[in-house]
């Protein structure tokens, strides 16, 4: 770790080797020995390349019928996997990750670190957030990270589905100055007057509207309570919460509440707090300051470092400070299979078998970054031949 100045500005960068997958290549060879697509007829047999660190990423399988004459020649076929991500949605790669002293906006430090490396740093666990601290300088001062709070992203009980409620939107109306999120403590939804939305507590007690999907009709209850008892009275009661998706279903819920004398009902909308990195990840961590966030000035919705204890505040996302950037280099592993059969392994139909096999194997075991080629080598015997000529050398295939 050193520090560095250019054009008037200076970073530090730390690298850090991070290896997240559900399944290593080696549970990804077990996964192929018991899986349908070898039978007791195969004899599955595998064998490092080499020696050594250098050699460890290359594997060759090799597949042999076992009732079949060693000494008989046959086609000789290599299928070469190439997986670039391990794991639905997660990848084995080298992160990198810089303190920026330039003053920015969270937006422009989120594109200057798109423009320049990766994206704003995702704090995935306390170890991540430490390597920070020590990266950063020892002054009272703070720095953006990737996390922000989407005010307008929100979703109905009945669906879970996220989709954006702005203050233009057609018929899902904000009251004047809604959503504020005051205290940042303003997650769920309510009617105010009828017609208008309001952001509350969640924890508040207020009557409310159900849904029942049976009877395509709107039932309001009249006892107050919190937003979460509300919605499980629905469901059990109902269907749920009521949603508002369009401005016949508006004008029917007007309709039911018209007369009722209700300041606040709470409907289905809802949304999570703090659940946004810049990179599209997922992070739970958590590492907030005493009393933050507080959102103290209604427009606090993006997250600083504190440099000297580590801590997280929320932010006017205007503010300039310094910021956090990461880098992530994706590594790429390549399998190598060679095959042998009694089976005409020129013929496309028999490889396309064999490819949605595998295919459908590695899709199970959570892999969706991976490619297939087949490639036609020598015979097993001349293979055997050549082999007993290596002396232990390690060939490596990226």
């Amino acid at each position: 770790m050193a520090w560095s100045g250019t054009a008037g500005f200076s970073h530090v960068s730390v690298k850090q080797r991070r290896l997240q997958s559900r399944m290593s290549l080696w549970n990804f060879i077990l996964a192929l020995r018991s899986s349908s697509l070898f039978s007791s007829d195969w004899t599955l047999a595998s064998r490092m390349q080499g020696r050594g660190v250098r050699c460890a990423r290359a594997l060759s399988l090799f597949l042999t019928p076992a009732r079949f004459p060693l000494g008989r020649r046959f086609p000789l076929f290599s299928l070469k996997i190439s997986l670039g991500q391990l794991g639905s949605g997660v990848k084995n790669f080298e992160l990198e990750y810089h303190f920026v002293s330039q003053l920015k906006t969270w937006t422009e430090a989120q594109s200057y670190c798109r423009e320049h490396f990766t994206d704003l740093v995702t704090i995935y666990n306390s170890n991540i957030n430490q390597l920070l601290f020590s990266m950063a300088p020892n002054v009272d001062d703070y720095a953006w990270i990737g996390l922000y709070n989407d005010r307008y992203s929100w979703k109905w009980s009945m669906e879970g589905k996220l989709f954006n409620v702005g203050s233009t939107h057609e018929f899902l109306i904000w009251a004047n100055g809604q959503p504020d999120c005051v205290n940042a403590n303003e997650y769920c939804v309510a009617l105010q007057g009828q017609t208008q939305m309001n952001d509350r507590p969640c924890g508040a007690s207020y009557p409310f509207l159900c849904y029942n999907a049976s009877s395509t009709s709107y039932i309001l209850v009249m006892e107050s309570r919190s937003w979460s008892a509300a919605q499980s009275y629905c469901r059990t009661y109902h269907t749920d919460l009521t949603s508002i998706r369009s401005k016949e279903e508006k004008s029917i819920i007007t309709l039911t509440l018209n007369g009722s004398g209700v300041q606040y009902v709470w409907i289905g909308l809802y949304r999570d707090p703090w659940a946004f990195w810049s990179d599209n990840t997922t992070s739970t961590l958590t590492n907030w300051k005493p009393y933050e966030p507080n959102n103290l000035y209604l427009d606090e919705y993006c997250v600083s470092f504190h440099l000297i204890s580590g801590k997280w505040s929320d932010g006017w996302c205007g503010s300039r400070v310094r910021f956090f950037c990461f880098t992530a280099v994706t590594k790429q592993t390549v399998v190598k299979m060679k095959l042998q059969s009694e089976a005409d392994m020129h013929s496309t139909e028999i490889q396309q078998q064999v490819s949605q096999q595998l295919s459908g194997l590695m899709l199970s075991e959570g892999l969706t970054d991976f490619r297939i080629r087949w490639r036609k080598v020598q015979s097993y015997r001349d293979d055997q031949s050549k082999k007993q000529d290596v002396d232990g050398g390690c060939k490596t295939e990226v």
